[in-house]
């Protein structure tokens, strides 16, 4: 809705007009139109003086009111129109008769048609992209694939703007092939890294259904199977992604698919494999400072308050 003070002004020059029968016209969200003075607004009504009954003054909610065209051609819009097919037929100019406001969407210039305030949950498959050091079976890790889970929480106060904050886990398990000393070749789970991503990400909503994101990220770092085991190692970097957003239900809630890329770095660590628990495997020594991944999201969106 429009400022208040833009408001009144517009309200002011219509006034001016009155005394030269140029009327307000107000259109309702089902479709009818009244023609009259506005004499009043505020945050939730009009106070409506209709030109049939001049001198009768009559209150009537915004959230019935599809847009004004003042007296002076100024337009302000607040809902949308209801389709034809939703139209109830007979004396749909009464504001009795207008439709509830749970089937009004919220079509505010301003406004946002996602939820204020939201809850996700979701699984992501995570793909370890680099360095090589993580992925390659001969000379480093053969960590690429894993799993994972996120939880978080979006703030949208705009129509194309809002924050989210969330927690994440993501897990990577290495088959290294192992020599027995039959010289058969087995393979078995050798090296397991587990991260613990918290991010904090700016979404621009360019569409309605289409996310584009960007933020920061720190996240701990583990792992187990090298010499020593490396718990917590606290890494910190950037995420940018793309989501689509697909409207389920009542429309408070949504499935969300996103593919996000990140990248996060801390000072050089030392890797070696551990050759008391891995004897048959040729020592092997690491040095690590960063690590990228591009992870594969599907959410689900709770709306909690609109």
């Amino acid at each position: 809705m429009k400022s208040f003070w833009i408001t009144s002004f517009f309200l002011i020059l219509s006034f001016s007009g009155y005394s030269q029968e140029a009327k307000d016209r107000v259109f309702m969200v089902d479709r009818s139109i009244k023609e009259g003075t506005v004499v009043n607004i505020d945050n939730t009504q009009i106070i409506f003086e209709e030109k049939t009954s001049l001198g009768s003054k009559t209150p009537i909610r915004l959230s019935t009111i599809w847009k004004i065209i003042y007296s002076n051609g100024f337009e302000e819009v607040f809902n949308q129109p209801l389709p034809e097919n939703l139209i109830v037929s007979g004396n749909s100019s009464d504001v009795s008769s207008a439709p509830k406001e749970g089937l009004i969407s919220k079509s505010s210039k301003n406004e946002s048609t996602l939820p204020l305030i939201s809850t996700h949950i979701g699984l992501l498959a995570p793909v370890i992209i680099g360095p090589e050091q993580w992925t390659s079976p001969e000379d480093g890790l053969a960590l690429r694939f894993g799993y994972g889970g996120e939880l978080g929480f979006s703030y949208n106060p705009f129509k194309y703007l809002g924050v989210t904050i969330s927690q994440g886990y993501t897990s990577h398990a290495s088959f290294l092939p192992e020599i027995n000393r039959d010289s058969t070749t087995v393979i078995k789970d050798q090296i397991k890294l587990n991260t613990l991503p918290t991010t904090l990400r700016i979404n621009i909503y360019p569409k309605e259904t289409l996310t584009i994101s960007a933020g920061i990220t720190s996240s701990g770092l583990s792992l187990t199977g090298s010499n020593p085991e490396i718990k917590n190692q606290r890494l910190n970097g950037y995420t940018v992604g793309l989501g689509k957003l697909m409207p389920i239900g009542n429309g408070k809630s949504y499935l969300e698919f996103t593919l996000d890329y990140s990248s996060i770095s801390a000072d050089p660590f030392m890797f070696s494999l551990d050759n008391e628990k891995y004897p048959e495997l040729e020592s092997l020594d690491l040095v690590f400072s960063s690590i990228s991944t591009v992870n594969i999201k599907a959410k689900f969106v709770f709306g909690l308050k609109d």
